[in-house]
């Protein structure tokens, strides 16, 4: 067996997917132990990295899903601190979560990629679903940020689609702190991408 490490698994967090992060941090810490390794569990109740600076452990394992975990903030923190952590950058995780920016990234690099509508949260809904049905149908609506296939929906014709947009638009009303703005692709049975290398 290798060295020990004093490893800081970060789990839970304040997304919507907290219950998904607690099990797999705590996976990962029981994983980790197994290895010999002195694990600290840490379930993270704010967008803060303090508690972890203050266990001084010699890498943190990010476990956090969503907000404040795999979209660039948690990382940014962590560096700011000087610790070292398992995952991408900032930027790269930034990007990962936002399908916006990272269909412009694609598209920018001639990386193939879907067409696609952006509409943003204050659109008309009759009006952003004529928009957005102008790909055909149907479609796959997804939230511009957020992790998994959170709020990930298939629409097969325009009265759905305006249902859709007026529901989402009423609650990103409600959760206006939380931003976020569905895009739209076309959806392809069995259309894939590969890379190579």
């Amino acid at each position: 067996m290798g060295k020990q490490h004093r490893i800081a698994v970060l789990m839970g967090g304040m997304s919507n997917e907290r219950e998904v992060s607690l099990k797999s941090g705590k996976a990962v810490a029981e994983a980790l132990q197994s290895r010999g390794h002195d694990v600290i569990p840490v379930d993270l109740t704010e967008p803060s990295v303090g508690c972890v600076e203050s266990l001084a452990p010699d890498v943190v394992f990010i476990a956090l899903h969503g907000e404040f975990g795999e979209d660039g903030q948690v990382q940014r923190l962590l560096e700011r601190k000087g610790i070292p952590y398992t995952a991408s950058g900032p930027e790269a995780s930034r990007l990962g979560m936002d399908k916006v920016a990272a269909k412009r990234v694609f598209i920018r690099n001639a990386v193939p990629t879907s067409d696609y509508v952006v509409v943003e949260p204050d659109a008309d809904p009759q009006q952003a679903a004529a928009s957005a049905g102008l790909l055909g149908y149907p479609l796959v609506c997804k939230p511009a940020a957020g992790g998994s296939s959170l709020g990930v929906v298939i629409l097969r014709s325009e009265p759905e689609l305006v249902r859709h947009f007026a529901r989402t638009f009423r609650d990103h009303a409600r959760q206006a702190s939380r931003g976020g703005r569905p895009p739209t692709r076309p959806y392809g049975a069995g259309e894939k991408h590969q890379s190579r290398g």
